[in-house]
Parts: C-alpha cells; sequence; structure tokens
C-alpha cells in the first residue's frame, strides 16, 4: 500500500470552498428529505448540486499513466470507499439497528444486496455518487484517448460528451432504463468534460482581468437559473441552470476564497458524502420523541451533524485512510 501522492500537492483553495458548499447542501437535501422538510430554494438547487461535483472532478481529470494505471487510481479514490461504506453504512447499519433495536430504517434483506447494487436502491443513500462519478471517469477516459488519435481532439472530447448526455436523455424519454446509473453518467457526462474544458483551456479557474467582475458574474449566473428554471423545459434546465448555478457558484468561491469550515469541509468532502445519511438519520431518531416541528429539529440537526466532523474526520484520516481515498490500497505509478 503506498500513500496517494496526489495529496501532497498544493490545492487550489476556493475549489476547497466549492466543494464545501456543496456537501453542505447536499447535506441539507437529505436532513430535509428524511425529515419531511420543504424549502421552496430546493426548486432551483436541485439544478446544479449534483452538476457541480461532477464539473470540479472534471477540472482535475489527467491522464497519468494510461488507461490501467488511471482505473486502479480511480478504484483508490473511488470504488474502495463506495464498497466499503455501501456495505457497512448503507447495507449493514440499517440491518443491525433493525434486528436489534427495533428501529426500521427499511433495511435490506441480505439476498437484496447485489439487486440493490444493480438498481441502487438502498437504505442510506449517496453513496451512488461515488460509483457514477467513478464510471463517468471511464467514459470521459475512452474518449479522451479516441479524441486525442485525431487532430481537433476537443471538438471531439466535446462532441462526444454531448451526444452520450443525449443518449441518456434520450432513453430516459423511451423508458430505457440503463442499469447500475447509467442514465445518470450518460446526461453528466457534460459537466464532467465542462469542468475539463475549463480547467485546461481557459483561463477561468486560474486568476485573470475578469476577476473584479466575480460579483456581477455571480448575480448573472443566480439570474440565469431562477429564469430558466421557472420557463425552460426538463432537458434545457438540467444544462442551462446546471452550467449556470455551477459556474455560479465557481465564481462566488473564487471570490471568497476561503471560509474556514466550508473549506475544511470541503477538502474532505468524501467523509462527508459516505457517513451524513446515517448521522442524520440518527439525529431524526434522537429528537423524534421531543414532538418539536421538523423545521425545528432540521435546524437544530443540521449544525449538530456539520459540527460533529471535526471529530469524525480526523478520526477517519487516523484510522480510516485506505477506504476514505486518503491513501492507496491498490499501488499506482
Amino acid at each position: 500500500m503506498s500513500e496517494n501522492p496526489i495529496a501532497k500537492k498544493p490545492r487550489i483553495e476556493y475549489i476547497d470552498l466549492a466543494k464545501g458548499i456543496c456537501i453542505t447542501l447536499v447535506v441539507m437535501l437529505h436532513l430535509s428529505f428524511l425529515g419531511g422538510v420543504k424549502f421552496s430554494a430546493e426548486y432551483y438547487l436541485q439544478t446544479f448540486r449534483m452538476p457541480l461535483y461532477y464539473f470540479l472532478s472534471g477540472c482535475f481529470f489527467k491522464a497519468y499513466g494510461g488507461f490501467w494505471d488511471f482505473v486502479k487510481r480511480k478504484t483508490n479514490k473511488l470504488l474502495i470507499p463506495f464498497f466499503f461504506f455501501y456495505f457497512f453504512i448503507s447495507c449493514l447499519t440499517p440491518r443491525l439497528v433493525y434486528d436489534f433495536w427495533g428501529i426500521d430504517w427499511e433495511p435490506l434483506e441480505w439476498s437484496q444486496f447485489p439487486t440493490a447494487f444493480y438498481y441502487g436502491k438502498y437504505p442510506l443513500g449517496a453513496l451512488w455518487f461515488l460509483y457514477c462519478l467513478f464510471r463517468i471517469n471511464i467514459v470521459f477516459y475512452l474518449i479522451f484517448i479516441l479524441a486525442n488519435k485525431f487532430e481537433h481532439s476537443n471538438w471531439i472530447i466535446i462532441a462526444c460528451s454531448a451526444v452520450i448526455g443525449a443518449i441518456g436523455w434520450a432513453s430516459r424519454l423511451m423508458g430505457f432504463t440503463i442499469p447500475f446509473f447509467g442514465y445518470t453518467v450518460f446526461v453528466n457526462l457534460p459537466f464532467f468534460m465542462f469542468g475539463y474544458m475549463l480547467f485546461r483551456h481557459t483561463s477561468v479557474i486560474k486568476p485573470n482581468k475578469y476577476d473584479k467582475y466575480l460579483w456581477l458574474q455571480v448575480l448573472a449566473a443566480v439570474v440565469v437559473v431562477v429564469v430558466g428554471r421557472l420557463v425552460l423545459d426538463q432537458i434545457s434546465t438540467m444544462y442551462v441552470c446546471g452550467f449556470a448555478g455551477t459556474y455560479g457558484v465557481l465564481m462566488l468561491s473564487k471570490q471568497l476564497k476561503w471560509l474556514p469550515m466550508f473549506s475544511y469541509f470541503g477538502r474532505y468532502s468524501i467523509m462527508i458524502l459516505v457517513t451524513h445519511m446515517l448521522l442524520c438519520k440518527i439525529c431524526l431518531e434522537v429528537f423524534k420523541p421531543t414532538g418539536l416541528s421538523p423545521l425545528v429539529v432540521f435546524w437544530i440537526s443540521l449544525p449538530i451533524i456539520m459540527l460533529s466532523y471535526y471529530l469524525i474526520i480526523p478520526f477517519m484520516k487516523k484510522y480510516m485512510p485506505h477506504v476514505t481515498a486518503q491513501k492507496d490500497v491498490i499501488k499506482v505509478g
């Protein structure tokens, strides 16, 4: 086992802030959903919350030492955390709390584990993102290899990503199910490509002369998301609002540069991703006997959950580095 050398490279601080904002929005979504709370802002946030994560992942796409080296790296960073927490937190924990304490978290029977993986339906979700992101990385790498055999490779990458996104939407409109989250992989590939192109072939991510207009860019993105969500159809909304919202959060983070709590959460967002639904369930069970309204429980639980990560993250870094993408299980390089 070897330590991941990528983690030692200098980080772009505002990217961590963007990831921190995104993972906080994810926690808020799942806490509100599980607690039966609805926010009107969710109507707009859902258009770019997950596309932002795919975009940020695309920003740091790198070919490394070839396809199999790439697969091993992404297995270390995505698949191993997925399988470990899929079994222990999403499947085993709900089963145990149901069997021993009678708390009904809709546990799966042991025989359902393989089919749950196939259909992506299991008690404490959110882990699906790691599996989807792994597959998006593989698909994009294959496009990257193909495109670089020809001239104008960037245009080929853009075209292939757009076509695959269109196939994903066509499958949904035709009622055809692509197993193993295939639909989600296909329709979100353009956001991954967008991150790759913006980071590699423009100066948007780096300091540039237009940074003095960052607040105006954020405002413009907000307008596009709000207006687009109200007037566009489903497919147009996903991409127009998704790209605009993603860009807006990125420019907001670039303007703010660094916020202690959110930047910290962003740096270790994978640890929050794989555990937060368990914490949400625990908080909701604890406050259930109090008779407090769902909204009050939400606003009490949210800071408890997020602040608990000041203890959970150091623990996981020290004792669980190989299943939280901090150290490699499979030797690379």
